[in-house]
């Protein structure tokens, strides 16, 4: 696995690699040139199939400015079985994409996008899901350079609907969502508020677990204001 970034300050990473017998992975990393691009298109060379298949996706950017900071973030979504779009909020300074894309055997996805304001908005599933054995995969843009506008969190509501929430209320943020259910997995959700400190934070869940055979995920909304990603980036293991 190789890990890159532009600055030479220190960051901490919580690093968990999966590997199933179930799931077929294809992945690739694409760049902005001019730094003009609004939109980047990856051509996969195997169809997926989008009934089952979700996208993860990482970035980055060499940008020390405010103005910088939503050009980095991408929503990654599919146009068809052989093609994924990955758009951003605002151009300016290049961006770098690293994309990965599952097709999971067995699995059955819901896929979208929602809008995040400060009162929390919500969307319908085309079909419910078993919250016990359902997680979500999502990726956000956003148009303003503020940290609490463009962090959001989205969570499921119930087994029909997914909600998006942020603290801040300027510009526009939409994450885009994959909705993952599989009969293979089972599954502990919560909430958790991080304090006002830098101190390692412990979230303590209710069953026991192969850590082997075991993956987190997480989104958070941030009230941090102007550019303070150091108070809104949280890596989780």
């Amino acid at each position: 696995i190789r890990f890159q970034k532009y600055s030479t300050t220190g960051t901490g990473l919580a690093l968990q690699v999966v590997e199933g017998s179930h799931f077929t992975v294809q992945r690739g990393e694409i760049n902005t040139t001019l730094g003009s691009e609004l939109t980047l298109a990856v051509n996969l060379d195997t169809a997926v199939n989008l009934s089952r298949s979700f996208i993860m996706a990482t970035s980055r950017i060499n940008s020390s400015t405010s103005t910088g900071h939503p050009r980095a973030f991408w929503t990654a979504e599919f146009t068809n079985s052989t093609r994924v779009l990955l758009t951003r909020g605002v151009t300016g300074t290049n961006s770098t994409v690293s994309w990965q894309v599952i097709d999971w055997d067995g699995a059955s996805v819901v896929n979208g996008s929602i809008a995040s304001s400060k009162t929390p908005t919500s969307v319908n599933l085309s079909t419910a899901v078993n919250l016990s054995q359902s997680f979500i995969v999502s990726s956000i843009r956003s148009d303003t350079t503020v940290s609490r506008d463009i962090m959001s969190s989205v969570a499921f509501e119930n087994a029909s609907i997914i909600s998006a929430y942020r603290h801040g209320a300027t510009g526009t943020t939409t994450s885009y969502y994959f909705a993952v259910s599989s009969l293979d997995i089972s599954l502990w959700s919560g909430y958790y508020y991080y304090n006002a400190t830098a101190t390692d934070q412990s979230v303590f869940i209710n069953s026991s677990l192969n850590l082997t055979r075991s993956l987190n995920l997480h989104t958070s909304a941030t009230t941090a204001l102007s550019g303070n990603f150091n108070r809104a980036l949280v890596t989780s293991n």
